[in-house]
């Protein structure tokens, strides 16, 4: 993802290339509703990687091109902490989850 996001940006522009990053992502999670085994999860999660990777390469370039001087390096800074801290949330919910059974969580 990452590698196909410069030459995608280029061609059609930031924008639309960060709007065109849902696409996968959109893609993976309604298949994720109707996945049958560990191939078809394997197969969604490396087309959603695609999107996380596309848009990790096309959205600091967007905030650096947008971005006044003043608020650069800011804006890339929160843009990089919001993902760090996306990523962490995600660990401690699964660290609970993967302990937890169905019926303790309320489920």
């Amino acid at each position: 993802g990452a590698f196909a996001g410069a030459p995608i940006s280029d061609r059609i522009g930031r924008r639309r290339a960060i709007a065109l990053t849902s696409v996968p992502h959109v893609a993976c999670w309604f298949g994720h509703l109707f996945a049958a085994s560990s191939l078809s999860l394997t197969v969604l999660r490396t087309i959603g990687g695609f999107g996380v990777g596309m848009g990790s390469a096309v959205v600091p370039v967007y905030i650096g091109e947008v971005s006044t001087s003043e608020l650069r390096g800011i804006l890339g800074a929160a843009n990089q902490l919001s993902v760090t801290i996306g990523i962490f949330v995600v660990n401690v919910i699964g660290s609970y989850a993967a302990r937890t059974k169905p019926n303790d969580a309320g489920l």
